[in-house]
């Protein structure tokens, strides 16, 4: 993986997360899939359960303002064994500003013959937990991340 695949990846996360095709959005993830957020992870075992908490993220940005969001890759792991990490910065675009680096993310993924694979994603950073907005990391399904 290079930088220009890392960005088209990013750039087709955006358009299929903000159009809601899920079906191509869930394509890059494969079950079980954890999702770290601050000291919580969420596994999900199934695309169902993670369809589900995409279809409520789209809804929370929406409600919070948030009317785009735009990606850049601020770092990319050499892959080794097939496996690699990649680092984003999420941009925010809101009616009268641009939050940059809003979200800052890990994605750790494996190299597949149809693309990257992402198997774990971690937020390093979050702008709208800032501001009081629960993106549902309280869930039922939520726990604390050992370590």
């Amino acid at each position: 993986m290079d930088f220009l695949t890392a960005d088209t990846f990013i750039a087709e996360h955006v358009l299929y997360f903000e159009t809601g095709d899920l079906t191509r959005l869930l394509r890059f993830y494969k079950p079980p899939l954890a999702v770290y957020f601050r000291n919580q992870v969420q596994v999900f075992s199934d695309t169902a359960a993670f369809s589900k908490d995409v279809v409520k993220r789209r809804e929370t940005y929406t409600s919070a303002g948030v009317l785009g969001i735009s990606g850049t890759t601020t770092a990319l792991e050499l892959v080794r064994d097939k496996q690699f990490r990649l680092w984003v910065q999420w941009d925010y675009r809101f009616a009268d500003r641009i939050e940059h680096a809003a979200t800052q993310s890990i994605y750790y993924c494996r190299q597949t013959p149809d693309g990257p694979e992402v198997q774990i994603a971690q937020t390093t950073h979050s702008y709208l937990h800032e501001i009081g907005v629960s993106l549902g990391e309280q869930d039922a399904a939520t726990r604390p991340a050992s370590g």
